[in-house]
C-alpha cells in the first residue's frame, strides 16, 4: 500500500485521477454495501439494497481531501436523518482500485476502504 504522505508525484496523480470520479463500493456494518457514484463535484450513495440514497455536493479541499454536504436524502433510516450533513474525508492510502479513507464522526476517527469498480462514464 502507498501512504498519501509518501506518494510520488506519478502515484499521487494516479490516485487523484481514480478518486475524483467513478463508481465505488464500500461496506457499512449497519447498512451493508454502499454504491457511490461520484462526478468531480457531486456524489450519490445508494445503500440498503439500493432502496435508500443520499445526494451530496463534493468540495475538494486538496487533491486527496474533500468535504461532502448532504443535499437530499431518500428513504434513509430514521437514525440517519438526524446525522450531521457535512463530512470531511482524507485519502490516506491508494493501491490500484482500492482507496483507504478516514473521517472523523462524532469525535471518533474512522478509517475505511473503498473500491473503485469502474469509471463513471463507462
Amino acid at each position: 500500500l502507498i501512504s498519501s504522505s509518501h506518494l510520488s508525484i506519478s502515484q499521487s496523480e494516479e490516485c487523484v485521477k481514480t478518486i475524483h470520479e467513478g463508481i465505488f463500493i464500500t461496506t457499512d456494518k449497519s447498512n451493508g454495501d454502499y454504491h457511490i457514484e461520484r462526478k468531480e463535484n457531486s456524489q450519490i450513495e445508494y445503500f440498503n439494497g439500493d432502496k435508500s440514497k443520499i445526494i451530496s455536493k463534493v468540495e475538494w479541499i486538496s487533491p486527496l481531501e474533500y468535504t461532502i454536504t448532504v443535499v437530499k436524502q431518500v428513504k434513509v433510516p430514521k437514525e440517519m436523518k438526524n446525522s450531521p450533513k457535512e463530512f470531511t474525508f482524507k485519502v490516506i492510502e491508494c493501491n490500484g482500485e482500492y482507496h483507504t479513507l478516514e473521517n472523523t464522526f462524532r469525535g471518533e476517527t474512522i478509517s475505511f476502504e473503498m473500491r473503485r469498480i469502474n469509471q463513471s462514464n463507462d
